[in-house]
């Protein structure tokens, strides 16, 4: 028995084993918020559409299979959450619901995109990740608000030269699907933030994408990608690089350009060397190489992890390392010495 307090404007009842709503909710009449998810419904009863101060509702990881005509009724909706459920259609009524800022449909069965997407043009974040769309409306374009677009993990081959015309994005998402190319269009989005683009089928990058000026994160891992354009290095505001697992054999000195990048992923590549230039990125913390027939920096070095790799290039040890390693000095000025100079430990001088 849930208890439920009729004059609440806000109920959570997210992960409960619920198989079906409680009727006491639909005396609610000044509910605001409402979170039933993480249950087990399969259906949604008339009567919860006759709470028509809803606001945000939330049916995430159940089991609809459909969205009922009566959900028009909820005109006051500006977020909506039924990710994770078992649709396959969307029904024209989601349309009427044009106040919605927030939707999220990801993880379900969606195939196609009807034309009545365009009506929702107050939203401002979209989730249509995991699903099994292979295009997309034109009418998408008309979402003018638009920051935030989740695409992952569908089956998109391309992208429609309408859909550029979301300016507006900060974050697009597009990582898991089977994009070849990358058109020049979309330097026309040149509020993008954040870009992911892992997961694809991409053997080049356009070196016109530096005109992404307010770039923070590029994701590009796990694709076909031999060699870098330089000028992907004027992205000054990178600070996130993601190359994991492409084909990569060397990485260009203008990498040193990048100086507030913070992370560099470079994990199961063809490098042999990391260039000297990486000790010049001031705020790199995070260096994954992993996965590479790494030369250089030697095994001595990229043995200690990334830490002492990130010193040992700062420290301009790099030239002196570059085509032979020679230690000098006392006794006790071994690999040992040298490792605990690379760790920032102190010199220990033997008695």
């Amino acid at each position: 028995m849930v208890k439920i307090d009729k004059d609440a404007t806000s109920i959570n009842l997210s992960s409960k084993k619920l198989t079906e709503i409680p009727k006491e909710i639909f005396s609610c009449t000044e509910l605001r918020s409402l979170d039933l998810g993480l249950n087990k419904i399969c259906r949604l009863p008339t009567e919860l559409f006759q709470l028509t101060k809803l606001e945000r509702l939330n049916l995430q990881f159940n089991q609809l299979t459909e969205l009922p005509a009566d959900l028009s009724q909820l005109t006051n909706l500006e977020e909506l959450y039924i990710s994770s459920n078992q649709l396959k259609v969307l029904p024209s009524v989601l349309f009427h619901l044009t106040n919605l800022k927030i939707l999220f449909l990801g993880a379900n069965q969606l195939t196609e995109l009807p034309p009545e997407f365009s009506q929702l043009t107050n939203l401002k974040e979209l989730n249509l990740s995991f699903n099994q769309l292979t295009e997309l409306p034109s009418g998408l374009s008309q979402l003018s608000d638009l920051l935030e677009l989740n695409l992952w993990s569908n089956q998109l081959t391309e992208l429609p030269p309408a859909f550029f015309q979301l300016t507006n994005l900060k974050m697009l998402l597009l990582s898991d699907n089977q994009l070849t190319e990358l058109p020049l269009d979309l330097l026309q989005l040149t509020n993008l933030k954040i870009l992911a683009l892992s997961s694809n089928q991409l053997t080049e990058l356009p070196p016109e994408l530096f005109q992404l000026t307010k770039l923070n994160v590029l994701a590009l891992s796990s694709n076909q990608l031999t060699e870098l354009p330089p000028e992907l290095f004027q992205l000054t505001k990178l600070k996130e690089l993601d190359l994991w697992s492409n084909q990569l054999t060397e990485l260009p000195p203008e990498l040193s350009q990048l100086t507030n990048l913070e992370g560099l992923h470079l994990k199961d590549n063809q490098l042999t060397h990391l260039p000297a230039e990486i000790g010049n990125i001031p705020n790199l913390r995070r260096l994954a190489f992993k996965g590479n027939p790494i030369e250089f920096p030697p095994k001595l070095i990229t043995m200690l992890g990334e830490e002492a790799i990130l010193r040992f290039l700062r420290e301009n040890r790099a030239e002196r390392f570059e085509t032979k390693m020679v230690l000098l000095g006392d006794g006790n000025e071994g690999k040992t010495c040298l490792a605990r100079a690379l760790k920032g430990m102190k010199f220990q001088k033997n008695n």
